[in-house]
């Protein structure tokens, strides 16, 4: 379709979210795996080339070896372009200083990062960085289970 001289498409085709995981181990790989069945464009960075072992060929992105800590490793992930970073390795400073640089240079506004030590928590929060603790649902689900056992006496 033409108007005033441009040409209009009837058809636009939306840009699939970008989303780039940094660790592929025990956290990140079910998160890979939820997020390939979903219309996303994937990055998955882990520092072991085995951790991709598991992740098909037809996964739509990019599988890198390298260290997301390093900001060219992040470059070559698209960092630049992504809608959101979910920080998994099983190190938590690794974890934090992923989620700060992404904050702080990237300028990213969703990122999740998991974190073991739930004393560095406030860190976290501080920097706007959405956090999972494994150690807080195993706990809150615990005491979710024993109250209503205990409702139930």
């Amino acid at each position: 379709m033409n108007r005033g001289g441009r040409t209009v498409s009837m058809f636009h085709k939306k840009r699939k979210p970008c989303i780039v995981i940094v660790g592929c181990g025990h956290f990140g790989y079910p998160i890979v795996q939820f997020l390939l069945e979903q219309d996303v464009k994937l990055t998955v960075i882990d520092t072991n080339p085995d951790a991709f072992a598991r992740i098909p060929l037809s996964l739509n992105g990019l599988m890198i070896t390298g260290d997301g800590t390093d900001p060219d490793t992040l470059d070559a992930a698209g960092i630049i372009s992504a809608d959101a970073v979910i920080a998994a390795t099983n190190d938590d400073a690794a974890n934090i200083m992923i989620a700060q640089m992404v904050k702080q240079k990237y300028h990213i506004e969703t990122v999740i990062a998991r974190l073991y030590d739930t004393s560095k928590e406030k860190t976290y929060r501080d920097l706007g960085v959405q956090v999972i603790s494994p150690v807080m649902l195993f706990t809150n689900a615990c005491f979710q289970i024993l109250n209503t056992a205990v409702n139930e006496v």
